[in-house]
């Protein structure tokens, strides 16, 4: 979807509207409805329209299937960075580290929440220890799966954990 801090890049799946049997401008339309932005309804086509409703997209499962998995790319983005301090640019190969990501994604539903925060902290440590420089590009990241040298462990359990059992 869009992100103002990522120069309204828009990601589409293409291979996925066409499973759905949408077109852009099918998605777009979507996509509006989805993010609760308001279009001029003399942009959207009676046929669109109708077809849209037809198949009662809005709070379908299908509907979420094709932009939930966005969002969750886009909120990798959005916290990985772009490039290390030198310039060599991290967001490379978007397209493969998208479908690979998803992949991971389907297979664990909880994933998400565990890569956003290792990230978070592997982004603080290389700064405290002034080792940017050294963060893989995101489809090598993500192919790698680094985020497992950051992520939280199983072997601390809280107080709260211990009071539970």
């Amino acid at each position: 979807m869009m992100n103002t801090n990522q120069s309204n890049l828009l990601i589409i799946d293409l291979d996925k509207l066409r499973e759905h049997g949408l077109n852009l401008n099918d998605y777009y339309y979507l996509y509006c409805a989805y993010n609760k932005i308001n279009i001029d309804p003399h942009l959207i086509t009676e046929y669109s329209y109708q077809k849209l409703l037809s198949i009662d997209w809005i709070g379908n499962s299908k509907f979420e299937d094709i932009f939930m998995q966005n969002d969750c790319f886009e909120e990798l983005l959005a916290h990985y960075p772009k490039q290390t301090p030198s310039g060599r640019k991290l967001h490379t190969d978007l397209n493969k580290a998208k479908e690979l990501y998803n992949k991971k994604l389907k297979k664990n539903k909880t994933l998400q929440n565990i890569i956003i925060e290792a990230i978070l902290t592997e982004r603080r440590q290389r700064k405290e220890r002034d080792t940017e420089e050294y963060f893989n590009n995101i489809y090598k990241y993500i192919k790698e799966e680094n985020w497992k040298a950051y992520g939280p462990t199983r072997e601390v359990i809280t107080t709260e954990e211990i009071n539970l059992l």
